[in-house]
């Protein structure tokens, strides 16, 4: 993959996710071509609906 590539991720519905039926966290991995970890983005969906990116509050369900 290049750049400017988008990728979606189906959470469901979000009191789906805030009832933990679901899970509430995704960790999206960039590897180099030597299969080594370069880049992190980790999204969490808290209980009460606060959305965070890389542990920054970015929103609220």
């Amino acid at each position: 993959m290049g750049p400017n590539v988008e990728i979606k991720i189906d959470w469901g519905f979000s009191e789906d996710i805030k009832d933990g039926m679901v899970t509430p966290e995704y960790t999206v991995l960039f590897i180099n071509k030597d299969k080594k970890n370069v880049s992190r983005i980790y999204m969490l969906i808290q209980e009460d609906g606060t959305f965070l990116v890389n542990d920054e509050k970015r929103g609220k369900f």
